[in-house]
């Protein structure tokens, strides 16, 4: 991690989709150091890189020893279940976990949340009606 420049920098990787896209659509799998080097370029260009931090369901064979092998390289894992359904179709949820932290944390440097609602894992909210 890098902490300098006058911008704070969180790096927030849907590891699942990046990995699935580039195989599905291109035949590719990017080397793991290549990704996160090249993130890291760019968070460093616009401040200083405070977080990386990967989402993706590490139980899925595909990813066996990726957990550990971005935590060796700085980087932290957020593990997201994914369904799998029996036409062969998945769903992760990644990528909602990965909105959803980065929401609170926007909200907490511009102090529109608190340090103990920022670190709290989970939410609850009610509303009235459905409109």
């Amino acid at each position: 991690m890098e902490g300098g420049g006058w911008f704070k920098v969180a790096i927030l990787i849907d590891y699942e989709n990046i990995h699935w896209s580039l195989k599905e659509n291109y035949g590719l799998v990017l080397p793991l150091e290549r990704l996160i080097d090249a993130l890291r370029q760019v968070g460093s260009g616009i401040g200083g890189v405070v977080l990386t931090q990967a989402y993706a369901d590490f139980d899925n064979r595909e990813f066996q020893g990726l957990q550990s092998e971005l935590q060796r390289r700085g980087v932290e894992t957020r593990h997201v279940f994914s369904k799998n359904y029996v036409n062969g179709t998945r769903k992760n949820a990644a990528d909602v976990e990965m909105s959803l932290d980065a929401d609170t944390a926007h909200k907490f440097w511009l102090k529109q949340v608190s340090l103990p609602v920022a670190l709290a894992k989970r939410m609850i909210t009610s509303k009235g009606s459905m409109d």
